[in-house]
């Protein structure tokens, strides 16, 4: 168990709560990218808050490791450290390629596809929510699968 007050930030509720806030402002903030590019495409006005975003993302994990050093990748929650550092650096190289293309035009359209292929595998950022709210989702369905014990016990 680590010590400190940035480990006690880390290893908090809200601390899991506030990225979970960010990971559900990004679902919004692409999906209303994708409904935009669809009619203007081209039109770079969400290039910024994707680097906010990456730049948040990456303060999370630099956090992280800060307190829990090479164990962030061996621990309990190897899988899913694993799985934001490698978003991370996804969305780093989307969004360095993103600029490389938008300045050069001559750069092939299969180079294009790949890269929209990869600006895809942010919406899997949304499976970081599965861990955030896992026991949320566990307390609802208790709370849930007793309601029909409460009501079968009134008649």
């Amino acid at each position: 168990q680590r010590s400190g007050i940035l480990a006690k930030v880390v290893d908090s509720r809200e601390f899991s709560l506030l990225f979970g806030m960010i990971v559900v402002a990004n679902m919004v903030t692409l999906s209303v990218e994708a409904e935009h590019q669809m009619k203007h495409l081209g039109d770079r006005r969400f290039a910024f808050l994707n680097w906010i975003f990456l730049v948040c993302y990456s303060v999370e994990i630099a956090m992280k490791f800060a307190v829990h050093r090479w164990y962030l990748f061996v621990g309990s929650d190897r899988a899913w450290n694993t799985f934001d550092a490698i978003m991370v650096v996804a969305s780093f190289y989307s969004n360095l390629m993103t600029i490389t293309i938008a300045a050069d035009r001559s750069i092939g359209a299969s180079f294009a596809q790949s890269l929209r292929v990869l600006r895809i595998v942010r919406v899997f950022r949304a499976i970081r929510l599965i861990r955030i709210f896992e026991s949320t989702e566990r307390f609802l369905n208790v709370m849930w699968g007793t309601i029909p014990n409460v009501f079968g016990g009134l008649s």
